[in-house]
């Protein structure tokens, strides 16, 4: 009888030949010599994670996930001695996965390749599983240190040690861009702090963000992962750009705890899913960039969901067996968190 109970293990082999979904190759081209090849999942279907593994392709299907990825170690060809290139320069591949990195190793018989392990322990659908590949340049966001009180004891210091122990906040960007990117990312700490006193701890072991060239949408969320565009890093003299490099990002790590971590009970509730988190963002921005500027948007907001709200569907809707149409998503996106505003407002 307890052999009834004996867990089952299916091993499955298979490869990709010229994906056409799931993942995104960049490579030089003649009109982009320069381009720096690199690789990550993209969003191109409805069910793109089954374009790239085998796996039972639903939200609802959580499992944990242990991730193992065999790259070259140089992006040049041949080996180190032959590319010329240093071990610590920016020709090193990396491999940016969900989870948490938990070793990497040189491969036990191509010293050419390396392994890179990511051990995931919270249960998680393959459709918030994402990776990227490529010769990325890495910047740890470092926790700023609490202040200690004069005649401060023993507690505090355990108060301010378990404090400092927070998640890990990463970056990662291609060469060239690392100014930008340090630039761009260096307030995400101050967001993942905000979101954790006011709504709970982070509920993964790190955050990690990679910039990449061509994607199909400005940021892909997965879990403890975002794949962002290259195009939303900016340098300091640039202000224009900042408001939306801020709201993305700051979504990204909102979307960890109401999206990730926290999923919609059927199709029908994705509307809340998204609104939670993009009014967490609303008020995150707000915090930063004052009152006026956030109630100027709030504006902004209203006045065009005023111009598109006719005849359209309503935000909810009983028996979906889909997710929204990629048509309706920008819609409900807008309109989702101004009736989470309404909300607020009415509660508080």
């Amino acid at each position: 009888v307890a052999d009834e109970y004996l867990p089952l293990t299916i091993r499955i082999y298979y490869k990709l030949n010229q994906p056409l979904n799931g993942l995104q190759f960049v490579k030089p081209t003649t009109e982009a010599p320069h381009r720096v090849p690199h690789i990550y999942t993209t969003p191109s279907c409805a069910d793109w994670a089954r374009c790239w593994t085998p796996c039972l392709d639903s939200l609802w299907e959580r499992c944990t996930w242990q991730l193992d990825f065999v790259v070259p170690k140089f992006l040049a060809l041949g080996t180190a001695a032959e590319a010329n290139v240093d071990e610590d320069g920016a020709d090193e591949v990396l491999v940016v996965c969900s989870g948490d990195l938990v070793e990497r190793t040189t491969h036990p018989h191509n010293p050419d390749k390396v392994i890179f392990s990511y051990l995931h322990a919270s249960p998680t659908s393959v459709q918030h599983i994402a990776f990227a590949a490529g010769p990325f340049s890495m910047h740890t966001i470092a926790k700023q240190p609490s202040s200690k009180k004069p005649g401060g004891g023993a507690n505090d210091t355990s108060a301010n040690l378990a404090e400092s122990a927070g998640p890990q906040v990463m970056g990662f960007c291609l060469p060239g861009r690392e100014e930008e990117m340090v630039h761009s990312i260096g307030f995400t700490r101050q967001a993942l702090d905000f979101f954790a006193r006011d709504y709970g701890s982070f509920p993964f072991g790190s955050f990690k963000m990679v910039f990449v060239d061509e994607p199909l949408v400005d940021c892909h969320i997965g879990s403890t992962l975002s794949i962002c565009s290259s195009d939303i890093l900016h340098p300091s003299n640039i202000v224009d750009q900042a408001y939306e490099t801020h709201h993305i990002l700051s979504h990204a790590i909102a979307f960890q705890w109401v999206g990730i971590n926290i999923i919609q009970r059927s199709w029908s509730d994705t509307w809340l899913i998204h609104g939670i988190s993009l009014h967490m963002t609303s008020l995150f921005l707000r915090r930063i960039w004052g009152n006026n500027e956030y109630r100027f948007r709030l504006k902004k907001d209203i006045d065009r969901l005023v111009a598109w709200d006719i005849a359209m569907p309503p935000l909810f809707q009983p028996g979906m067996t889909e997710p929204p149409d990629s048509g309706f998503l920008p819609f409900l996106n807008l309109k989702a968190p101004l009736v989470l505003f309404i909300l607020d407002r009415r509660l508080s």
